[in-house]
């Protein structure tokens, strides 16, 4: 089952993976400003093919490069706390959450972010 913020997102960074892909850059050859958005599009093509170990490396490798903008951030703390709730990783979870919540974001982030947050509550 998608995420909810992937079911939010996913048709934006299928368009845009398929354009990094026509490129064929390689993180080395990336500027640093761009690596986040590199892995940032990777972690998703990750979850389109349910490799969610490959995922939550790639998004934790967006966060640590950083991204252009809190939404995008928040996009992948959102991703990694959903990853980790599968993974029966309840505190991990909550973290990432709490990272994603004190970002700006948008209503339907937060709404996601709400879901989550019941799921979460509820495991």
């Amino acid at each position: 089952a998608d995420s909810p913020s992937y079911q939010l997102f996913g048709e934006e960074v299928r368009g845009q993976k398929s354009q990094n892909k026509s490129l064929g850059f390689s993180p080395v050859v990336l500027a640093s400003s761009q690596k986040g958005y590199y892995h940032f599009i990777k972690g998703f093509a990750a979850i389109d093919k349910e490799d969610f170990k490959v995922a939550q490396n790639e998004f934790e490798k967006a966060a640590e490069a950083g991204l252009r903008s809190q939404k995008e951030e928040a996009i992948v703390y959102l991703q990694l706390a959903d990853i980790s709730l599968t993974n029966q990783d309840k505190n991990q979870a909550q973290e990432y959450l709490n990272k994603a919540n004190a970002l700006k974001y948008t209503p339907a982030i937060a709404k996601s972010i709400e879901q989550l947050q019941g799921q979460l509550n509820e495991a």
